[in-house]
């Protein structure tokens, strides 16, 4: 019958997952996690300081050439939850964790000129347990720009709240309008916000492959809270291979950095290449269009 030999191919090439095996993983993985977390601390966090990278950011045609569409830089430094708040503090207090600075410029079509700025910090405490960021995302082309700012909280659980709360308010400072807080319950183990952006130093004293399975919030298409599954391989020569899957078969990236944590590249969904670069080398790029 017509179509009868690919549906007997389809079916000898289903392979019978054991949900046990399945079931046995997946507890691996939460437990790998929660074991890693509980390596925050401000011993293991302090050589964090200084470290920096810029991104060159490019999209993959259809041809399969690549295109620059923008850049980014990503710092680390010691300090604490009231440079986020922008309370009055001095300088000579201690530092109570790390602050991850984040900036990038994307500009997806050169035609329409639109440009996309975002300017980011992300403060998390020693232990991981408290979390503040503010993200600020202006788009603007020629003088006409909008922008909407989102601020994230969580604190450590305490007496009368045994359960750690995600609360993310987001503002259209342009209008001044307000969108309904995001709020959440915590679920362990969490990634913090700010580790986000430096898997490269989160994994970079793993000695053997493990798969690290988390929740995180994310807003990249909806705030949302999903699971993330990094699955991390050690190469021969120092370098790691980090393949990000986000939510139960959703989008996923691959990751390589350097025995140092540096981004080597990182292909995300086949759509756009991120490699590591230096702002000569960006600017080389981008200083010719005023961007």
């Amino acid at each position: 019958k017509y179509g009868q030999e690919q549906i007997v191919r389809i079916l000898q090439s289903i392979i019978p997952v054991d949900p046990v095996v399945l079931l046995r993983n997946k507890m691996q993985s939460l437990d790998a996690a929660s074991a890693l977390l509980s390596t925050l601390n401000e011993e293991s966090l302090r050589p964090f300081d200084g470290f920096e990278e810029w991104r060159r950011i490019q999209a993959i045609e259809q041809d399969g050439s690549l295109r620059d569409i923008g850049y980014a830089y990503i710092a680390v430094a010691l300090g604490s939850m009231q440079e986020i708040e922008n309370t009055n503090s001095t300088k000579n207090e201690p530092p109570t964790g790390i602050v991850v600075t984040f900036q990038s410029r994307l500009v997806p079509n050169l035609e329409t000129r639109v440009v996309s700025d975002t300017d980011a910090k992300y403060w998390m405490s020693w232990d991981g347990q408290d979390e503040r960021w503010s993200s600020k995302t202006t788009r603007w082309v020629d003088k006409i720009n909008a922008t909407i700012s989102e601020t994230g909280f969580r604190n450590r659980p305490q007496l009368g709240a045994p359960k750690s709360k995600l609360l993310v308010v987001t503002q259209d400072l342009t209008t001044n309008l307000m969108e309904s807080p995001f709020e959440s319950e915590i679920i362990n183990p969490w990634l913090p916000r700010a580790l986000t952006w430096i898997s490269g130093l989160l994994i970079s004293n793993v000695t053997s492959d493990t798969t690290y399975r988390w929740w995180c919030y994310d807003n990249i298409e909806k705030q949302t809270i999903l699971t993330r599954i990094d699955s991390v391989v050690v190469h021969f020569n120092e370098t790691k291979t980090l393949t990000t899957q986000f939510g139960e078969g959703m989008k996923s990236a691959n990751s390589t950095f350097d025995n140092s944590g540096h981004l080597i590249r990182q292909t995300i969904q086949n759509n756009a290449v991120i490699t590591g670069s230096t702002k000569d080398q960006l600017s080389k790029i981008w200083a010719p269009l005023n961007l």
